[in-house]
């Protein structure tokens, strides 16, 4: 399987007892992407905590990887399977699909048929023994695509107030409990707000979020594999955005926006620093940067993590308060994102950008002056271009191509260029669809124009693609999902990373057919027909007559300008100095603590910064003085930190920690023989256990054994001969090698013993290394492995201070 199939064998940290899978109610939250390509995002994992802090089961399902659909057909396994308790998706309560974007919809299909779900909601409602289907996620409010009779969905969950998201699981879980039949619990759902039922005429209240993401929740997280996760924490600092930008769906459903105080969020950061065993801290906001008390959290906060992720802000922030690119670079920030949007001041006033040319100019002046590495730009082809545009972003880019930067090249600058896709819930939802082959135009004449001014650019998705979107953002008619089934279904077609073309041509004659031309699509939509729409009976909290007034005048070029998109407070030069010599100091001031530990397969699984984590987490939680002073992991005995996440080595190994000279002392004063050690390997016990009786760190020079154990024999004359160490290989019997190593083979300290026995069905093969030996090349050439296995079956248990194999 792909990447050994870890995904699937639940190493990560903060997941339930295995035995939890007992309890009397289930809920499958389903990715409709791979693990690999959600696993920056954090939504299914708020989700498992929050599923468990209400006394359920939640288990995760993800889209198998493309190379992997084989093997799972082979073996009959449903897509719909807890990737943790291995448990079929029939044998849980409720089904809980998140959908991130419009694309992956089709997905849905797939995962219903490879798990033996009719598709169609309505054929399974008479099926007691399968569970509910309901949809959420980011795209939830605007997938009514899925919203009509034939729906393979039995509801849709629309909103983010945890609240609402609370009463859908306990609804459900009482229902199942009750032996309700599953109309029953859908017309109580029904009464929730924010739950829309496929099919139904009323209209839907969906509960404002007007708090940010739970602290307690983002602490119990699980934490996903790869992708530098493991030492992160999360922390929202506001909900919705301040911002009324046209294109921007989140602008306009996650209303008002409102943001945490910063002494709570202090509190919170600590909070799940230590549930997250972290010691970075990413900020979440739509734009962090409008925060009003920003610089007071940063300066509460910044002592304790030994880096800060801020992302999303606006050029038109960073113009007002130029000092804040220092903050970031001075907390690891190398490269920047902006969203420009509009070539033009005129089409920015048409998008609700808020930004004017001199706030534009004074920005791009910060970046070029503070000497960023890289700066990424969004641009939008929205198909209202005129010439003028073209021309005033010409003139721009020969101001930007001028600015003086310390190192006397011109700033570097990727341009991405997206076509205009309409929302519901926007006003642009009014807008006419689009004709791909003019927004291909304006989308290639813009990014023609940055490569003539000596920038970098590419376009982010086909005109083509947003098109579709568009559609199914936007269906005019029910018939639009059956022409869309037919050919996700017929077609085979499984969305990872892009549309293909064929799909698209596919599509469109089939709805061709059934006379929806080009041209009919473009007079489908607008203000008297858009109220008859299936997303316009979604009540947000932003009325409709406000869409249609903004809309009106925003194709006038008029803006609508809100208040508090830009901070008042600033940073000064004082500030940024006392940040710079504290975070200097701080550095200068950690100090490395080792600790022996033996590893259970598990840490083996979830990669060494996963098991540093691990133990973070349950040395803050023992003591939470030592929750500020953590600075991080360093690396392992057997894993360097720049690869950490990739060592299968069990059994013995040192991680070296950071902390500050404070925290330290906190360990030392335990003591070796103090009870806080085995509680400590309690918390940490799932990943491994601290050794008993062995000082927590300083030790001497380790001696080690290795011990691989295979279905293969080791081509240990093969591996030996390569690195140019002479050896003789003495069979004692037919299931017992011994290699002999003259003493200038020892010398050169690669190895110092080699041996293998055949156990009960399986190799033993039995290591001393030097100094020098490398475990990944005894993995990775040490054997021959057949087309159907590999490296997966492979062990390699360490023991530290003892020439004897572990027992296995």
């Amino acid at each position: 399987m792909v990447h050994r199939g870890n995904w699937t064998r639940a190493a990560e940290l903060n997941l339930l007892a295995p035995e939890s899978c007992e309890r009397p109610f289930r809920v499958l939250l389903t990715r409709l992407s791979t693990y690999e390509d959600t696993s920056l995002s954090i939504t299914h994992h708020y989700l498992y905590a929050l599923v468990s802090s209400l006394g359920f089961y939640p288990d995760r399902a993800f889209l198998p990887p493309g190379k992997d659909v084989a093997l799972w057909a082979e073996f009959q396994i449903p897509w719909l399977v807890g990737i943790q308790s291995h448990i079929p998706g029939k044998d849980f309560g409720l089904i809980a699909f998140s959908n991130a974007v419009a694309q992956e919809m089709g997905n849905l299909l797939w995962f219903l048929r490879h798990s033996d779900f009719p598709l169609a909601a309505r054929d399974r409602r008479e099926r007691q023994d399968l569970p509910l289907v309901i949809l959420g996620g980011a795209n939830a409010p605007f997938s009514s695509l899925l919203w009509g009779y034939d729906s393979p969905l039995d509801g849709v969950f629309l909103g983010e107030d945890r609240s609402s998201i609370e009463a859908v699981f306990q609804t459900v879980a009482k229902g199942r409990a009750a032996h309700q039949t599953k109309e029953e619990i859908l017309q109580q759902l029904a009464e929730v707000p924010g739950f829309l039922l496929p099919g139904a005429p009323y209209r839907v209240p969906v509960r404002p979020v007007r708090a940010t993401l739970a602290p307690e929740l983002l602490a119990a997280m699980p934490v996903a594999l790869g992708d530098g996760n493991a030492g992160k924490a999360h922390l929202a600092i506001s909900a919705g955005c301040a911002g009324f930008c046209s294109f921007c769906a989140e602008s306009w459903t996650r209303k008002p926006y409102t943001e945490a105080s910063y002494p709570t969020l202090a509190e919170a950061a600590l909070m799940v620093k230590a549930g997250q065993g972290a010691s970075r801290l990413d900020i979440h906001s739509f734009n962090f940067n409008m925060h009003g008390g920003l610089y007071p959290f940063l300066e509460l906060v910044t002592p304790w993590f030994s880096g800060l992720g801020l992302k999303s802000q606006r050029f038109d922030s960073l113009a007002a308060d130029p000092l804040l690119l220092e903050l970031e670079k001075l907390f690891g920030k190398t490269w920047f994102t902006c969203g420009l949007e509009g070539i033009s001041e005129r089409l920015r006033r048409a998008l609700n950008k808020n930004l004017d040319q001199d706030q534009l100019r004074r920005a791009f002046t910060v970046f070029a002056r503070s000497g960023v590495r890289e700066l990424k730009v969004f641009l939008i082809a929205t198909g209202w271009e005129e010439e003028e545009d073209f021309q005033e972003l010409g003139r721009l880019l020969t101001f930007l191509r001028a600015l003086p930067t310390p190192t006397g090249r011109p700033l570097k600058v990727v341009f991405s260029v997206t076509p205009l896709v309409r929302f519901p819930h926007t006003p642009l939802e009014f807008e006419p669809a689009p004709n791909p082959k003019e927004i291909d135009r304006v989308a290639r004449h813009i990014l023609n124009i940055a490569k003539e001014h000596g920038f970098e650019g590419r376009i982010a998705a086909s005109s083509e693609e947003a098109a579709a979107c568009d559609l199914m953002l936007r269906p005019p008619t029910q018939a639009v999902y059956e022409t869309w089934a037919r050919t996700v279904l017929e077609g085979d077609f499984i969305f990872r990373e892009e549309v293909p073309s064929w799909f698209l041509r596919q599509w469109k004659t089939r709805l061709e057919a059934l006379g929806w031309t080009q041209e009919r699509l473009e007079v489908a939509y607008g203000v008297e027909a858009n109220r008859k729409a299936p997303w316009a009976r979604v009540d947000t909290g932003v009325r409709r007559s406000f869409l249609e007034t903004q809309y009106r005048r925003n194709r006038t070029f008029q803006e609508l300008i809100p208040a508090g998109l830009v901070r008042k407070t600033s940073a000064d030069q004082a500030l940024v100095h006392r940040w710079t010599e504290a975070w200097k100091a701080r550095s200068r001031a950690e100090i490395p603590c080792e600790f022996s530990v033996c590893l259970t397969n598990r840490a083996a699984v979830a990669g060494r910064d996963q098991t540093a984590a691990a133990l973070a987490r349950a040395l803050m939680l023992e003591n939470p003085e030592l929750n500020q002073g953590y600075r991080g992991f360093r690396s392992s005995w057997w894993s360097a930190q720049t690869q950490p996440g990739f060592c299968i080595l069990e059994g013995d190994d040192r991680l070296t920690l950071l902390f500050s000279p404070g925290a330290a002392a906190v360990l030392d004063q335990w003591g070796v023989e103090s009870t806080a050690w085995s509680r400590v390997s309690h918390r940490f016990s799932p990943f491994g256990t601290l050794r008993p009786g062995v000082k927590p760190w300083g030790n001497a020079k380790a001696t080690w054994s290795i011990e691989v154990i295979s279905p293969w024999p080791l081509n240990g004359q093969k591996l030996l001969t390569a690195r140019g160490l002479k050896h003789t290989l003495r069979k004692i019997t037919s299931s017992h090698w011994v290699f002999d190593l003259p003493a200038q083979t020892l010398k050169k300290d690669w190895i110092r013993r080699l041996e293998s026995h055949f156990v009960q069905g399986f190799w033993r093969h039995r290591f001393i290394p030097g100094e020098k030996w490398d475990w990944k090349v005894v993995l990775e050439e040490g054997f021959d492995y057949p087309p159907e296995g590999g490296a997966s079956r492979v062990r390699m248990i360490a023991t530290e201070g003892s020439l004897q194999p572990r027992s296995v």
